[in-house]
Order: C-alpha cells, then structure tokens, then sequence
C-alpha cells in the first residue's frame, strides 16, 4: 500500500494567551491558541476568549448542582503584544447556559424527534472540514496518515492534496482520560475509532446544528441508539457508554486547521468571506450524573447525559448552506446492523456515496429519459471500488480481505453490500461498466479499478436533494456573473 503523506498546510504556532476577570482584572487561566501566521492578535486574543468559555463550562457536575458562576462584567483575553478582546455578559449568557434545560417532553416534541433530542433522520455532514474530521477517524485504527508534531504530544493528520488537516491535542485530553501524556497514548486512544466514531460524529454536528438552542443536552444511551448499536447485556451497554464518552472528548479534542478551496461572497455586501479554521468543530460543555454515582478522579467515567455545543467556527456559519454542506440520512446507514462484514461494508460505501455525490453535485447534470421524459442524473464521472470502501475504510478493510487466505470474499463482501444499499433505498441505479475480470488470479486490480455508475433512486429524497443543489448551484453561478459584469 502507497504511503500518503498529508498536503503542506500553512504552518501555525501556539499563542498563550492571559484569561482575566475585565471588572476586577483577577486572573482566571491561560489558554494556548492555535494560530496561523497572518492571523492578527486582536483575532488570536478573540478565539482564545471563546475557547476558555467553552472549556470552563466542560467541568464535570452531579445532578441537580448549578453551573459555577461567570465573572460579571465579562472576560478580557490579553496576547502577549498587549492586544485584547473582550466577551460581555450578554455575549456569555448567549453561548453558555448557566441552568441546562430538561430535554423537550415527548408530548411536545418535533415529529422528526424521537427519545428527546435526537431526530429520526439526520443528514451526513459532507461539508470539507467535517470530512477532515470524518476522515480523520475512519484513519484511526490502522494509524493511517496520522503524523506526529515535533515538539508538541499532539497528532496531524491529512489527506493528499487537501487544504485542511486534523490536529489532535493530548493536552487536556489524555489527563482526562487518566492516560499518560505521550504519543503512544494518543494512538491508542486512536485505534478505538472507526465507522462507529464516525456515524457518531455526524450524528453529533447534526443535532448541533438542528437546534435552535445554543447546546444539545442528551443522554449517553441515547447516542448508542443513534449509531444503531443494541447492547445485549448490561455489561455490553457499560462498555458502549464508555466507548461513546471517549469519542466525544476526542472530538474535543480534534481542531480542523486550514482554509478550504474555493471563494464564499457575503449574499448582501458580496465581501469575500474569511472560512479559515483552527478549532474543534464539537465542544463538549458539561456533564450530569446519576444521583448516587461515585465521581472517578478522572473524566474517564462515562456521565448519565452530556452537553455539546457547536464550535465556534460552526456556530459563525450557522444557517449557511452553501458553507456548511450536508446530504443524505446518516440515521439510515447507522441501523444497518454492522456486525458481519457486509453490513460495516454497507455503512463504508454508503457514507462514500453520500459524501462524493455531495461534492460533485455541482458538477451533475440532470437529463431526461424514457418514453415520459422523467428526469435523471448525469453523474460527472463513475466510482470505483477502491474509492467508495477507502474513504471511510470498514473493518474488516477492503485490504485485509484481499490479503487474506480467502480474498474472493471480498466479491460477496461487496455483492451483499450493494443489496443491503438497494435495500434502504439508499442507492436506486447501479451499472457495472465494462465485462468483469473472468480470471481466477491476479482478478483484484481490475475488478477494483472497473468504473461503476451509482446513483440515487428517482424521485427520492436523495435524488431531490441533489437536483436542488444542482439548481441551487446554478443559480449562485449566475448571480457572481451578473456581479462581475457589473463591477467591469
């Protein structure tokens, strides 16, 4: 297998910065801010200000205890040139919420919820720096394209070409799971992760982003449900919870760090927008526990409920569709039950096509065929197999069952998978392009590179969806030209 090594990403530093009371300049923490080189201390001392509210509210509470309180008068971040900014008390009390709210009665709850918070039907986050982290997770087990960072107990990870990556911080995180601070510890935090983490991650962003509220309180049984696991015993579920929890602070931990391709113009000013990133896209605010629960010294001990708020870098694009892109139903491809290959191979290549069809809906086209002229999608070009099951990699991997003593699995693996997809309606056409490869031996490359037409089913959701982004796509493309032709 080819090494990657990640695209050079713009190298960045970390900034300390002073965290004070503004009212009566008592010093609170100081917090390390990861900072690119063009960006300005006034901007530095900001997101450092939003980062140590974030993580002061992540303490760990027994139920029915209250928030410690804020400092009144806001708090004042200081960079070491002097630079400063400032959070009010109104700008507090919008973003962090002093008495969390019971979860939502089921009486008055949405349709689209079920079990308090979490909707029936959750769309895939395809947005690039969700993909970074999405991707970054799938990569977990086998340590693939994860690099350490000189100097620093933290990870990197990313893909070829790609104008962001995924840094993991060990500091605070692996005090908090009570491991030692070293590199070792985050690749074995690491090889916990996989597709599981990752239905829990879109899982995660989308019901950040589905609230109108600023945080999402629920319970830790209610993610296991969400990612279509079942615990069998009561032992099952206790290691479940702890799974989850663990995740979670992993997605803390984990910030996004670059600029995406292409240009976003303000609808109103038609300003070019600033997309860079280096935050986590998840912060994860508080806990409860159950009434009677001893507290470990460490955060290791899965909580009764967490609370999650969306970082501050989503919460800034919030309502932004055309920034932050989403496609799909992750909930569906989560209740494919995983435990036999076909099924983890199912969730691979669905979340594949969910992601891939995502971003090149811009450049689909749709047609019209048949007798009654129905329409269809004209995909830019076909998926391979390769590509579909190495994006977000299953276990087993498409590589360990070619290796294996019985490769030829890999067809049933594969076969099984596509029925299962036909199944929940996620995929509606299928073509194999080209004969298939008839030899015994050696059949692997071929049958991995053949070209595969895949598309959503007529008239479904997905299919819906893609042709309004296509149309949606067309028209901003005519809006900039009209823009352009003016400024001339």
């Amino acid at each position: 297998m080819t090494k990657e090594t990640p695209a050079r990403i713009p190298d960045y530093h970390l900034q300390r910065v002073t965290i004070t009371a503004t009212l009566t300049g008592a010093s609170l923490s100081q917090v390390d801010v990861v900072a690119l080189p063009e960006t300005t201390p006034s901007n530095i001392a900001a997101a450092a200000a939003w980062s140590w509210l974030s993580h002061s509210r992540s303490m760990r509470r027994p139920a029915g205890e209250t928030w410690d309180p804020l400092p009144s008068g806001g708090i004042t971040a200081t960079v070491a040139t002097g630079e400063t900014a400032t959070l009010t008390d109104d700008q507090i009390a919008a973003f962090v919420l002093r008495q969390p709210e019971e979860p939502t009665d089921d009486s008055t709850a949405s349709p689209r919820q079920a079990n308090g918070t979490i909707s029936t039907d959750i769309p895939q986050q395809t947005f690039p720096e969700a993909k970074a982290i999405a991707v970054a997770i799938a990569d977990g087990p086998l340590l693939r394209r994860w690099l350490p960072i000189p100097g620093e107990v933290a990870l990197r990870h990313g893909m070829k070409d790609a104008l962001l990556e995924t840094k993991l911080l060990g500091s605070p995180l692996l005090d908090w799971l009570g491991r030692p601070s070293t590199i070792e510890g985050l690749r074995e935090e690491l090889r916990s992760l996989g597709l599981p983490a990752v239905l829990l991650l879109h899982i995660v962003i989308g019901t950040a982003l589905e609230q109108p509220r600023v945080y999402v309180k629920v319970s830790i049984d209610e993610l296991i449900k969400a990612i279509g696991w079942i615990p069998r015993s009561t032992q099952e579920r206790i290691v479940q919870r702890q799974k989850i929890w663990r995740w979670l602070l992993m997605m803390d931990a984990m910030h996004v760090i670059g600029r995406r391709r292409g240009t976003y113009r303000d609808p109103n000013t038609r300003e070019i927008l600033d997309t860079r990133i280096t935050d986590a896209l998840i912060r994860v605010m508080g806990t409860e526990e159950a009434e009677g629960v001893q507290r470990a010294f460490d955060g290791s001990q899965p909580p009764l409920t967490v609370t999650y708020a969306p970082g501050p870098w989503i919460e800034q694009w919030k309502g932004r569709r055309d920034i932050l892109w989403y496609f799909g139903d992750v909930r569906r491809l989560a209740a494919i039950p995983a435990g036999k290959p076909s099924g983890a191979w199912a969730q691979s290549i669905g979340l594949a096509l969910q992601q891939l069809w995502r971003e090149r809906a811009a450049r689909t086209a749709i047609g019209f065929v048949g007798e009654d002229n129905h329409q269809t999608l004209r995909l830019p070009k076909p998926f391979t197999r390769r590509e579909l099951l190495d994006l977000f990699p299953p276990d087993p991997t498409l590589a360990a069952v070619l290796e294996s003593a019985n490769p030829s699995r890999a067809r049933a693996y594969w076969k099984q998978a596509i029925t299962i997809l036909k199944q929940e309606e996620i995929i509606g056409y299928y073509e194999e392009i080209g004969p298939p490869s008839t030899e015994r031996q050696g059949w692997s490359g071929a049958w991995l590179k053949q070209k595969i037409d895949i598309r959503p089913k007529n008239g479904s959701e997905r299919a819906i969806a893609l042709m309004e982004v296509i149309r949606s796509a067309e028209a901003a493309n005519k809006a900039n030209k009209k823009y352009q032709t003016r400024r001339q």
